[in-house]
């Protein structure tokens, strides 16, 4: 009797071999895969530094200019005529609205990667910056995670909006800013003691004080839901509802 032995390419060893050069193939593969992603994204987010930076050394700083100077202009020349006084406050308004769509436009270029490591973390300090003038109380419920840096930026934003809102037309007194984390969806929401309003007399389809467009397509964005339950003389509380 007598064996005969296999070639070296049909035992055990080789096809061992050939896995694990598959495998280490594939993972040689996907390592320079994400580290050209990675400098990708490096590259946007200077990128958009570089533009933030610019807006903020021209365009913003040309428009806080113009803004004083037209107070100033309306400060010292109180006996106006009527019609003159309402193009001068127009102007006024409108250069204060165009100056907040700067800093807007610049808060959304920045990389989130300047701000507070997660969510949890940035919405007190974004409340007690924004809000320093108001009784703000925090609530984080459950337990936090990390979540996609999308979502994470534009619940952000959504919370900087609305507490800037709250400040500037609510007249509130407190505000009260929660953000709840369950197994499948995470609530966002933001309350005040103002003196409300009316949703159905706001349009919609217009820039509106409250932002309202801004903060749904966030929502949106981001496959969650925004509602907003207000009464005149009851205070305003808006939610964001994303599912995880």
């Amino acid at each position: 009797s007598f064996d005969l032995q296999p070639p070296f390419y049909r035992t055990s060893l080789f096809v061992a071999l050939m896995i694990s050069s598959a495998m280490l193939l594939g993972g040689l593969v996907y390592w320079l895969h994400m580290r050209e992603l990675k400098a990708r994204y490096s590259a946007v987010l200077a990128e958009r530094n570089r533009i933030s930076q610019d807006i903020h050394d021209t365009l913003a700083q040309n428009l806080a200019g113009i803004a004083l100077r037209l107070d100033a202009v309306h400060m010292h020349l109180p006996d106006l005529k009527s019609d003159l006084r309402d193009h001068l406050d127009e102007a006024c308004n409108l250069t204060r609205y165009s100056l907040a769509e700067a800093r807007r436009a610049i808060s959304d270029l920045r990389s989130s990667d300047l701000e507070s490591p997660d969510l949890s973390a940035a919405v007190p300090e974004i409340a007690a910056r924004l809000a320093a003038a108001l009784q703000t109380r925090v609530q984080i419920l459950g337990a936090p995670r990390k979540l996609s840096p999308t979502t994470e930026t534009n619940l952000l934003r959504i919370v900087q909006e609305a507490l800037a809102n709250i400040v500037k037309h609510a007249d509130a007194r407190t505000v009260v800013v929660e953000l709840s984390y369950a197994t499948d969806r995470l609530a966002l929401r933001v309350r005040d003691d103002g003196h409300g309003f009316d949703p159905e007399t706001l349009t919609l389809t217009g820039s509106g004080h409250y932002g309202l467009i801004g903060m749904r397509e966030r929502a949106e964005r981001i496959g969650g839901h925004l509602t907003l339950n207000s009464r005149p003389g009851c205070g305003t509380e808006l939610t964001v509802e994303v599912p995880l």
